[in-house]
Parts: structure tokens; sequence; C-alpha cells
């Protein structure tokens, strides 16, 4: 039947069913109903009833049928059902739930009798059911060699099983609980068939209480498989189950302990119960195992049984059920923890009753008796007299002693959670460690104690350390056992509590010291000074370790790792202890005591573990946590303990210099190396941080750093050069850890030299200067070695991509943000008078600066300003004038006024064109003499900061540019720095003022001196620069100004007063502007960056020969365009240029022996004569060349025909038929290409990705128009090509790859991406134009889903391209695919680097897509558009089924193409549409 026609049927049925319910008495209406849906699902076709949600109340509806007399149609449909709810399990639970509701609406339709009679007989028909299949099971095979399975479908199997556990009630009828039980046990036996898991059901704990043994123990295994997975029941399971536990308690309540058999009847169920109480009781342990904690306390409070009362009673002595109440108390506790108790434990005795009463139970007592027997062995013997083996014997101990731990755990943040932790502690650590008690139980009981001690720990409410000192040796014997294989010796806690109980103590101390040294309140736990626990310490160091034990070799891990937290801590601490308060005094004796404790125990353990060989050494220094740790015991402040450290590793590493040992150290343990490097500085950090006085550790922390450094970069024998030089890749680590360890060794330089500062306060500052070489020697030698960082980051990342890379001074691996932010507290060093401290910083300072400026990042304004501060010689520095010339060119780029970077360093050129402004403020705050004696402080002379102006940045004048490379100020007389420091101290006081200030006024000429502390007066030049500062002079006239200077010189000379001649200037720069903006409007546009002139500065004559000019960068312009300009230039004012060149050259001749300033004098002289000569006559000649009066040329009319009104008219209507047709024929495909080129066929789905079920509608008959018909199938055309992808997908092998597609190049086209790859020739001719192909760095079985393995996630570079062209060269093949990348994607157009490899997968093509895209797009304009969109219907003739079947075997089509076929043969006129 075709899927019209069933769809049509089941509108039908829907009808009937609502008719039915509408009318419920009427009696034709329901017959009709009931035969349409046999008639229905009988059909052949129609398969999973109860799986399909459509026809689910319709089955439900026909379970009438049941009650009907046998005939044939009610047979086949019972059969049909049955046959369903054999083999598919979502059938069998739809089912049994629709029962339910059923049962429901019957209830209230029909009498109960009836009701009852009809779900027997339902009950009958499972049960025949289940009977055809374990009758299966316990058959014996027909053939000799054939097996149980072969015949069985375990899915039968699964689905009796799951029929039987969803409605137990089956078991009644005709013994099928007999034959369940055997059932199970063949299953159990054989070793084809095994028993399936089962979902959690209601069913399964009423099985419980079956009186079949078997049985019972079926549903509790089922039960623990369900809570081992760590799951509860739903709320629906809960609610189900709430009146069967509330039965269920009710009948314990009942039960007499001191009797076997209970007073009232157990629990209705509709099957037959056991009689043994103890099962009622595991069967409530079980539930409540299920179940969550908020649905089992309502449970129990709203029973009329109490269960703490009905608990405590039967624990007394004499219980029968004593181990199951004790399995059960153990589960509620865990459960419901403090819940449990209906009232909070206030005092010990009320509850110290419970281990009381359990401990001196008989039942307890004579399990020990039993494990005590066999000559002082633990031996249990069985009924038959053979030993039971330990692991059962400790099982049985297990339930018997579980009840401890949650027992404790539900009085945590009681009032007695001390006491009794202590009560039970002594208990497991003294009462049973006796001799009499078996070897056994004293195990168990300290692994218990140790587990209550551990969670202590965790939630921070860990007993007195005199209390565990009490116990130390006893834990750590029993964690470190000489026989740890033993069962009785064995303690699975053991080394994590030691581990815990160090870094508890550690942590302490951290904490403490963090309390003591904050500047700012810690937000850090409040220290503790409860003390460390010492014996703990002494035993675990005084063990006599074997390194064949893994058990002792993890304690010594231990220690490593608690010893790092607290290395770098120093004791001098006391000398200051008297000025401190009470509690301080307190907290810094808790400090000495607690350090010389560990260090005095950590000292004997280190020498004793030098001692051993050295082969043995070096496998502890291969242990990850011993080797990420290292470092810290040679950068220990105790001397002792550091010597002991080098003296480890030069044993390990059989070298007799620290330094090879250190790259053989970093060479066998790369990532552990520089973890530990890192986890050095970030602690060390992490101290400084918080405030803590880390001066006194600081000298063997850098120490231990500078010869980490050297061992990685410091000489071509270090491992990161041999990295390189080798190519092992290996021993550089992974490529995270190292751009990591780069980030915070910049974090660690920057916030040591801020924390120097603070040093400085108490220290003098020769030793903070001492402490400070250190870092910034390392700090130079790493960024002296970035590109090799880089160099191997790339290396690794080419590897890890499998591709090939290229690096560029602006691109990097390594982030630069943290050296930008440590250059901050480097700036402030700046200053500072000791010659070895600038001897170190100002290189480091310029290498940075000069790779930020390649990176692409700046540092901060407040870095700048002193930087700038100390190059410009606005604040007065130690450094020397070629120091700050470096330093001003590279410290340029990063001018916050600057939005872009400039660097020029690849000019072919040597000159340097540089931004300034000569009125930036910079910043005072600068390191002097009072911030290394008291920071913060007010200097005792003022310092005077340059003057703030609202100027913008501008251009050099060629006098500035002359001054700079002379090194002398243009407005200042000449001076002679001394490139020689002075050795002054570094408490003299830098920042001096310099000389009285000279202010020149237009009223006098004669010098004025201006104190410095006063303010600057503001004479008419500078107010003559803030009006005018944003016009050009060079574009006003020269002789302008010299008409107007003969003015003024009159007017000077005349005495006007200097008010006029101020409004004399307002106004004559006023007009010039006005002139300049009118002839700049009448100018052509063009590009400029700037909008002055370039000037060009010019340098000195060496050797004879002239000044080399200095060109202007392009200011984002590129180098050709510069020269264009500049021949465009030569080309209009030929004679000026040419003139120049010739003054020039002649000037710098008649000046070879006068030294470079006459030589400069001269040249700007040539210069500004030729500009005077040549512009006027320039001028002239432009000028006469417009204004010249020459004849006009004459105009003639002739006469001629008025047509060119309708030649307009008719080629409009030409261009808009071809426009028309142009779009019928060749419609744009782009809209197309941005979909399909854009999809992910990685991911897997029966719709694109993007799309929705609701983008799909049915086609109707007729189109309202054509946006409508467009809005149809445009998505079904998409989906089409889409499920065309996923098919040719799924039918793609690994052998289909194409590999080794090499980047040729890539461009932009529009939107798109158009990537041209290499090839071989067979691989090109695979390929066509318009196919579709995947483009991946990589495939594999993962892409590809195979079926006979477990699908992975796909992970891995690709998109999808069209082929656009081929070109065949010789022996190679370029494919150009064309390829849309959406915003998202625009990572992987990033990784489209040329010459990188790549992997094409062919998948389909687009050719018939296009045919009917365009078909699709173009039908606006056809002809017949109208037809197709609202066709006539026609009526057809009939057609036989002999033709039809002729025609769907001729054509290979499904019945409704060949009924459309057959269709339009018959018509006799017109044509047919056929659509999708």
């Amino acid at each position: 039947m075709s899927d019209r026609g069933r769809d049509s049927r089941m509108d039908s049925l829907k009808a009937l069913y609502d008719l039915k319910k509408n009318n419920p008495n009427d009696t034709t209406t329901e017959n009709n109903f009931y035969n349409a849906v046999l008639s229905y699902l009988l059909q052949d076709k129609t398969d999973h009833w109860w799986c399909n949600k459509s026809l689910e109340p319709f089955v439900r509806e026909s379970m009438m049928l049941f009650s009907l007399p046998e005939y044939d149609h009610i047979t086949k449909y019972k059969n049909r059902m049955n046959m369903q709810l054999r083999t598919c399990r979502h059938c069998l639970t739809s089912y049994h739930n629709s029962k339910s509701a059923l049962r429901q609406s019957y209830e209230q339709l029909y009498s109960v009798e009836n009701v009852a009679q009809f779900f027997q007989q339902l009950e009958r028909f499972d049960a025949s059911r289940i009977h055809l299949t374990l009758q299966e099971i316990l058959t014996p095979p027909a053939g000799p060699k054939q097996t149980s399975s072969s015949s069985i479908d375990s899915n039968n199997v699964f689905c009796a099983i799951l029929d039987i556990t969803i409605s137990p009630a089956v078991l009644n009828v005709n013994n099928l609980d007999q034959e369940f039980s055997s059932a199970i046990m063949t299953m159990q036996n054989s070793t084809s068939l095994r028993i399936p898991e089962l979902d959690m059901s209601p069913g399964l704990f009423s099985l419980t209480l079956h009186k079949n043994k078997i049985i019972r123990l079926f549903s509790r295994k089922q039960i623990e498989r369900f809570t081992t997975r760590g799951q509860d029941l739903d709320k629906q399971h809960a609610d189900v189950l709430k009146p069967f536990a509330k039965r269920l308690l009710i009948y314990l309540g009942s039960l007499n302990p001191t009797h076997s058999k209970a007073e009232i009847h157990p629990v209705d169920e509709p099957f037959a119960l056991t009689d043994q109480p103890g099962e009622y009781w595991k069967s409530f342990r079980y539930l409540a195992s299920c179940v969550a904690a908020p649905p089992l306390l309502i449970w129990i409070r709203s029973s009329p049984t109490n269960m703490e009362s009905l608990i405590q009673s039967h624990l007394e002595d004499g219980s029968m059920w004593f181990h199951e109440v004790l399995k059960l108390l153990a589960v509620l506790l865990t459960k419901l923890k403090s819940q449990f108790w209906s009232s909070p434990p206030t005092h010990l005795s009320d509850f110290s009753k419970y281990i009381d009463s359990i401990f001196s139970n008989r039942v307890f007592r004579n399990l020990m008796q039993l494990l005590s027997q066999g000559n002082g062995k633990t031996v249990v013997h069985q009924n038959d007299g053979t030993p039971i083996p330990f692991e059962k014997v400790a099982i049985r101990l297990n339930g018997i002693l579980e009840w401890i731990f949650p027992f404790w755990l539900s009085f945590t943040g009681t009032a007695i959670y001390v006491p009794m932790t202590e009560m039970i502690l002594d208990y497991m650590f003294n009462l049973f460690q006796q001799n009499n008690t078996p070897t056994l139980m004293r195990a168990k009981c300290v692994e218990i104690g140790m587990s209550i001690i551990s969670e202590a720990i965790t939630l921070d409410g860990r007993p007195s350390s005199a209390f565990i000192n009490k116990y130390a040796a006893l834990i750590v014997k029993s964690s470190i056992s000489p026989n740890s294989k033993t069962l009785e010796t064995k303690v699975k806690t053991g080394q994590p509590l030691l581990e815990q109980l160090l870094m508890s103590d550690v942590d302490a101390v951290r904490d403490t010291y963090f309390s003591l040294y904050a500047i700012v309140p810690s937000k850090r736990s409040e220290p503790s000074n409860r003390g460390i626990c010492e014996k703990i310490w002494k035993e675990v160091c005084g063990i006599n370790f074997d390194y064949c034990v893994p058990a002792q070799m993890d304690v010594v891990t231990s220690i490593f790792k608690a010893h790092s937290v607290i290395a770098l801590l120093d004791m001098d601490i006391m000398q200051d202890a008297q000025q401190h308060s009470e509690s301080k005094q307190q907290q810094i004796q808790f400090l000495i005591d607690s350090l010389m404790i560990i260090r005095t125990n950590v000292q004997p353990l280190l020498q004793a573990l030098l001692d051993q060989q050295g082969n043995q050494l070096s496998r502890l220094m291969n242990n990850d946590i011993v080797a990420s740790r290292t470092l810290h015991i040679v950068s220990s402040p105790d001397r002792d303990i550091r010597s002991i450290g080098v003296t480890m590793f030069k044993t390990a590493y059989r070298e007799d210099a620290f330094i090879d040992c250190l790259i053989q150290y970093l060479r066998t343990n790369p990532n552990n190396g520089l973890d530990a490097i890192t986890q050095l500085m970030l602690d060390f950090t992490e101290f400084i941080d918080g405030g803590c006085n880390m001066f006194s550790t600081s000298g063997p922390v850098f120490a231990t750093l500078a010869s980490v450094v050297s061992a990685l970069v410091g000489n071509e024998d270090s491992l990161l050069f041999n990295v390189i030089t080798s190519g092992d890749l290996s021993t550089a680590g992974d490529l995270d850890k190292l751009q990591k360890l780069w980030s915070f060794f910049w974090i660690f330089v920057g916030k040591s030299v801020k924390a120097a500062l603070v040093w400085a306060q108490s220290y003098r500052p020769k030793e903070v200067v001492k402490a400070v070489l250190p870092v910034l020697q390392i700090a130079s030698q790493v960024i002296g070695t970035f590109r090799t960082f880089e160099q191997i980051a790339q290396m690794k990342d080419a590897s890890k991509e499998n591709s090939t890379h290229w690096s560029s001074p602006s691109s990097s691996m390594l982030s630069y943000t943290e050296l930008a932010n440590a250059l901050d507290p480097l700036s402030e060093w700046i200053f500072v008078t000791s010659h070895d401290v600038l001897r170190l910083l100002v290189p480091l300072l310029i290498m940075s600066l000069k790779r930020l400026t390649q990176t692409q990042v700046k540092v901060s304004s407040n870095t700048y300003d002193r930087l700038m501060g100390a190059a410009t010689g606005a604040v007065d520095s130690r450094v020397t004038t070629d120091e700050k010339e470096n330093m001003f060119m590279a410290l340029s780029p990063h001018d916050p006024a600057n939005t872009v970077f400039f660097d020029e360093s690849d000019d072919d050129d040597n000159g340097n064109w540089v931004t300034t402004d000569s009125n930036t403020n910079f910043s005072t705050n600068f390191l002097d003499s009072s911030l290394l004696n008291a920071t913060h402080s007010t200097p005792s002379i003022p310092i005077v900061a340059p003057p703030i102006s609202p100027k913008r940045l501008r251009q050099p004048t060629l006098a500035e540019s002359f001054a700079a490379a002379v090194g002398k100020s243009p407005d200042s007389p000449s001076q002679t720095t001394k490139n020689v420091r002075s050795q002054m101290k570094l408490t003299d006081f830098l920042a001096k003022p310099k000389a009285d200030a000279i202010v020149l006024t237009d009223e006098d000429d004669t010098p004025k001196p201006v104190k410095a502390t006063q303010k600057k007066e503001t004479n008419q030049e500078d107010e003559f620069d803030d009006e005018f500062e944003d016009m050009d002079f060079t574009d006003i006239p020269e002789e302008w100004f010299d008409e107007q200077k003969i003015r003024l010189e009159s007017q000077k000379a005349s005495g006007e007063s200097e008010e006029k001649l101020k409004a004399h200037r307002l106004e004559r720069l006023r007009i010039a502007q006005a002139n300049m903006h009118a002839r700049k409007a009448s100018r052509q546009n063009r590009v400029h960056m700037q909008q002055t002139t370039p000037t060009y500065a010019v340098g000195p004559s060496r050797g004879g020969l002239p000044g080399k000019k200095l060109r202007p960068p392009t200011m984002g312009l590129s180098k050709l365009q510069a020269l264009r300009k500049e021949f465009s230039t030569s080309r209009v004012y030929p004679s000026a240029t040419s003139t120049q060149s010739r003054r020039e050259q002649g000037s710098q001749q008649d000046s070879d022996d006068s030294g470079d300033e006459s030589a400069f004098a001269e040249l700007v002289s040539d210069f500004d004569k030729s500009k005077e000569s040549h512009a006027p006559k320039e001028k002239e000649k432009f000028s006469g060349a417009i204004f010249d009066d020459r004849p006009r040329r004459s105009v003639k009319l002739i006469d001629a025909p008025v047509t060119a009104g309708s030649n307009f008219q008719e080629k409009k209507a030409q261009m808009q038929r071809a426009l028309a047709r142009k779009k019928k024929v060749t419609p744009s495909m782009r809209g197309l290409h941005k979909t399909i080129l854009a999809w992910d066929v990685t991911v897997e789905g029966e719709v694109p990705p993007n799309a929705s079920r609701d983008m799909y509608k049915r086609v109707p008959s007729k189109f309202s128009d054509v946006h409508e018909y467009t809005q149809i199938f445009e998505p079904l055309l998409l989906l089409e090509v889409w499920m065309q992808l996923m098919r040719a997908k799924e039918e793609a092998t690994e052998s289909d790859v194409i590999d080794n597609c090499m980047i040729e190049s890539r461009c932009n086209v529009d939107e798109f991406v158009d990537v041209t790859f290499q090839m071989t020739i067979a691989s090109g001719r695979s390929l066509a134009v318009e196919d579709l192909v995947f483009i991946a760095n990589h495939f594999g079985s993962s892409f590809f889903n195979k079926s006979d393995g477990q699908h992975h996630k796909w992970v891995g570079k690709g998109f999808l391209s069209k082929v656009k062209s081929m070109v065949y060269k010789k022996d190679l093949a370029d494919v150009t695919v064309r390829c849309f990348f959406p915003p998202s994607q625009m990572i992987m157009l990033n990784s489209l680097a040329p010459k990188s490899i790549w992997r094409a997968l062919k998948l389909s093509s687009l050719t018939t897509a296009h045919r009917e895209y365009s078909a699709l797009k173009a039908l606006e304009y056809y002809d017949l558009r109208d037809m197709i969109l609202q066709p006539k219907h026609l009526p057809t003739a009939p057609i036989s089924e002999r033709e039809l079947v002729r025609c769907m075997n001729t054509f290979k089509v499904n019945q409704p193409q060949a009924e459309a076929i057959m269709g339009t043969i018959r018509r006799p006129k017109g044509f047919t549409l056929i659509q999708g």
C-alpha cells in the first residue's frame, strides 16, 4: 500500500475514534471503529503498534477485542501483538503502561468483577507469551551439535524477564514461578546465555519477598547492579513504592527481637511470599539503598513505626536479626546522615549506648571468637570443615563493621562531634588492637579509623595533633608494612592518610606565615595554633625506606610534596618577636617550632636517600612528583638541605658541574622539569602576592633560577639549543608547558623587582641591588634568546598539526602580555644610580621594547612615561646619551597616542623617523632614594615636571631632526653630555631641578630667570601655536610672508602696543587659514596620513660625499606609492629639483672642511634659496597657462531627424529583455553556494545544519505566487543535496581520500575564498568541475563511522568546497576550489596557509542541483509560469494494474511514479509537470 493510501486510512481511523468518543452508546459507530482498527493493524506493513505514538491510542482501544470470542481475525490480531511483545522491549513497556491506564478507565465504565475477569484474561495472555520463551530456555537443543543459544534469541529472553519484573503477578499463572526459577538456574550455568541487566522496576522489590529463594536472589542481584552505578529511583517509581514501603515498615515494627515469627501477616502481594522475617529486613534495606534521601525521610517520618527505637531494640543482646539490622542502620545513616536522629545530638551518653550495645552483643562476640580459632590463626570453618577464604571472611566482617563510619559521620557539625570522634578512634586504635583481637579485625579497625581521620581533615575537623601523635606509630606501621601483600596487614587508606596529615601540617604553617606577614588582611582561613603532628613526621622520616616497595616510595613522594609547600619559608622571623602582640608572638613561635620540626626530620631523610646507590637515586629522581619538587630543595633557605639537594643531583646524574646535572635533569624529565621551574616561580610569587617578606629567601631562589636558565639557553651545550640542532623535540617538553613557563617567567620577574621596592624600606640599598641583579641577568638572558623559544614552539606546533609553518617577527607562538606587564615595575628602576643595575637593565628594556613592537603589544602609559622621561632627559637619570637615544627609538612605537604600530626596521635606508611631543607630561613616580627608605614618602626637594600642553603630537621640524642627529635640543644651547656615569650612591637623590628656565618675551630680549616652582608664563608665541596649530604653513606662499614681514617690522619700529600687534597677527593668520582652505578645496582630494608637508632630514657628510636625505615613513602607504609620489613631484617641478640637487652638491663640495654643523647650515640655506627662486616661476607658469586669452572653437548646428528619444526607449527595452533572458537562462547561484559550502558534513542528521523539520512542507496542488513556490521547493532541494552528501559519506572509504594536496595560493572573491591546491595528475583527473569536495587535515575511521567498530567523534579540521577549475601541467594538476567561511569558521580560514598539506575526499556533484536550482529561480520569467502555479485538474483515465506493473518494470520506478507516467501518456494535449 502506498504511503498516501495509508495516510488516508489513518485519517479515517482518527475520525471514527473521535466519533466513538463523542457517542459512547452508539454500537454501530463502535463496531465500525473496531473493524477499521482491526483491518488497519492486520495489514502487512504495520508493525510495532505500541512504539508508534500516533497509533498507540487506537491499539489501546483495540484491547477490548480480547473480550470477544475467538475467530480468525481475532486470533491473527493476538498473534501479531504477541510477536511484537516478545521481540520489542519498548513495545512491552508501553503495553504495560497502557494496561494501567486502561484499567482505570474500565473501572469507571464497567463493574469490578467484569474488569477483574477481563484483566485475568490478559494475564493469561501474558503468561502464555512468557511460558513460550521460558520453554525455549529449558528445552534441550534438537541437534547434538547445537547449543541452546543458537536457537534462542537473547532479545526474547530479555523481554520475557522484563515482562515478569514489570508485572510479577503473572508468576501465579500455571506455576510460572517454577519455570522462571529453573530458567534462571539454566542461564546461570550456561556459558553462552547470560542473565540480562534490567532497568530499575518497582516489581523487582516485590520479588525480593517471593517464596522462591532463587527468584529473591535474582531480584537482589538486579538491584545491586543498579545501586553500584550510584543511581536513585526517580520520583515516579518512588511514589509507586511508597505504599509498599509503608506496609513493610508496619510489618517490621511488629517483629519481636527474640521471636522468629511475626505477629501479623506480611505485606499483600499477588504471589506467595516468604515466611522468613529476615528477608523483610533485607527487602527494606535494598529499597532504602535505591531511594533518595528526601522520600526516604518522608517514609520514615510518616510511618507509625519509630525507626530509631526499632533499630535500637533489635541491637540488644539476643536479637534474632542482628546482622540485618546493622546493615540497615549503615544504609540509613549513609543516606540520611544527621537527619536520621529524631532530635539534634547534645549528650554523648545518649548515643554511646549504640556502640556499647553493638560491641557487647552476643552475636558480635561469637564472630570475634570464630575469627580467632585455629591456634591463633584467622581461620573460619564451613559446615563441611573446610576453611572459608579470607575474602569471604572480610566481606562478613565488613557487614558487621560498616556502620561505624556513617555513624560517626552523622554527628558532623553537632555538639558532640569532637568527643564522639575521639571515642570511636579509641575503639579502633586501642580496644581492638589488643593481642587477643584477630589480625583481620585489627586491620579493619585501623582502616576505619584512618578513614575517619581522612574525612575529618577534608571536613576541616581534624582531631587534635596530640591525639594523632598518640597513635602515630600505629598509623605509620599499618600504612607501610614490610609485607604489604598479605591481606591481614594491607590498609588501603594508609598512604593517602599520611599524605593528608603531612599536607595538613604544612598548610597550617603556610597559612600562619601568610597571616603574620600579609600587609593587607588575608582572605585565607584563620591560622591554627594547634601544633603539627610531630610524631608523624618523626615516624615517617625515620623509616628505612626500600626502593623496591612501592608503598614506601609513595610515602617518599608525599614527603617531597609536603616539604615543597614550606620549602621557601625562612625562620629568620624571631628577631622582631618582642615587638609584636601576644597573639603574634604565639604565631611566630608556632612557625619556628613547626619549621624546625619539619626540617629536622626531612634533612636525615634526604641524607638517607643520598646514601643509597646511584642507580636507586636515579629511579627516585625519575618519579614525577619527586622530579617536579626537587628544585624546591636546592632553593631552600636552609643551607644543609640545599647542599644535600645539590649533592643528590650530582649523584643521580653522575656529573660534577651542577649546570650539567640540570641539563641532564631537564633532558630526562622535560615535562616534569618545566613543571618544577614553573611551580618554583609560582610559589615564590604567591608569597609575594600575599605580602610576605621573601628577601632572605630570594637569594637561593634567584640563584637556582639562574642555573636553570643557563641550563636551558645558557650556551651552545644547553638544552634548547641542542633541541634545535638535533631536531629531537621530545627533550623540550610539551608545547603548553613551554608556553606556560615563558608566561610565568615574566610574571615572576615583574613581581620580584616590584617586591624589591618594598624590601628597600627595611634593608640596605646595596643588599637590595645585590638581590635584584640575578633577576635582571636571567631576564636579559631569556629575552635575548626569545627566538630559540619561538622556534621550538613553532616546531612543536608544526609537528602537532602535521603541517608546514613559517614565522615572521609579528607572528608568535608565545604570549607577550606578561612581558609588557613586567616592564612596568622594571621601568621604576631606570632612575637608580647603581652602575651594575643600569648595565643590565637598559639593554633588557631596549630588547624587550623592540620585541614587543614586533609582536604589536604596547606597554602601559605609566611605563611609557617613566622610560620616555629618562630617554628625553625630562627627568635626570644615570643613563648615557647613547642609551637614551636607543631607548627613545625603541620606545617611540609604544606612544599611547599612536593607535597603529610603525616599525621601519626593514627599510633600506638607516634613517629613523621619530614622532615626538616636546610637551608630553611625564609621570613623577620614579624610583629614588626616598623610595628605598620609605615608600610613598614625599621627597625633600620638589620635582619639577614639564608643563602640560594640549598640543597634539606633530612631525618634527627640520631643525629638530638636525638636533636629534647631533644629540642636542634645537631650542637650547649646545651642551656636552658625559658618557661616563659618576660613581654615585643609591641613596643620592636623582630628580634634582634643572637650572632656572629662561623665558623670552616680545617686550624684552633679555633672558629672565624663572624659578622652577613658579608657573611658567604663557607668551604670545604659545598663544600663536595654540590658535593655529592645525594649519599647514607650507601651503602659504612665501611672498605673502615677505610682505607681511616688512609691514610687521615697520609696526615694531613705530612702537605699536603689544595688544595691537597680537590682534594683527591673529587677523593675518585667519586670512591665511581661509586662503589655505580655499586652495585645498580646489585641489583633488588625496589620502594623507598627516596634514603637514613632509620634511627631509639630511645626514652628515662622510668621505667627501654629500649627506644622505632621510626619507620620512610611508605612514601606512607602501614604498611603491611613496616612490611614485616622489617621482610625480620631480616631474611637476623638474627645474627646481635639478637645481636643488646641483646646489646641494656644490654646497657640499665647498664645505668639506667646515665640519658637520657648517655643512648642515649650507644645505639648509641652499634649500631655502632654491625654494624661493623657483616656486614663484612655477606658479607664474601655471597661472599663465590657465588664464591665457586664446580664441574659442566655434560650434555649427546641422539638420538631423530627432530620433534620440525613440532609440533610447528601444535600447532600454532591449536591455530589459536581455536582462530577463539572462536571469531565465543563467540565474545567480551565489545563495545556493553560500548555503551548501557553509555546511559541516561531520555533523550527522536527517536535515542540514541550522535547519529544522518545520521548514519542510507538503507540496500543495496549487501555488499562490512564485514566492510560495520557491519557499516550498528550495528547502526540499537543499534537503536532497544534504542527503546525497550523507549517502556519499557513508559509502566512502579511506581509499577514496586524495593525499598530499598542497595549497599553492588563496584569494578572496566577494564573500567566497578560492584556494588552489597542487596534486598529482591522477588525483586531479578523478575530480570534475562542480564536484563537492571535503578538505581536511586528516580523516580516519572515526570520520567514516564504520559500523564494525565503536564510533568516536571525529576530531580534525575540515571544510566543504566546490571545484571551480582545473589546470593540468606536466606532472601536476592545479585544482582551484571555492569555499565559504561564515564568521564562526574564521579559525579554519586562518589555517589555510600556503605550502600546508591537506587531504581531499570527493562526495558528490552539484550539476543536478544547479540545473534544478536554475529552473526554480528562473520560474518567474517563464512563459508557462501561471500554468505551473495554477494547474487545471483534469480527470485521469483509469489505469489497469497490468499496465501499471508493466510501466514499473520498464522504467524501474515505484507505483506513484508509474501512475504519473501513465496518466501523462494518456493525456491527449497540453503538458504535465511532475513535481517531487
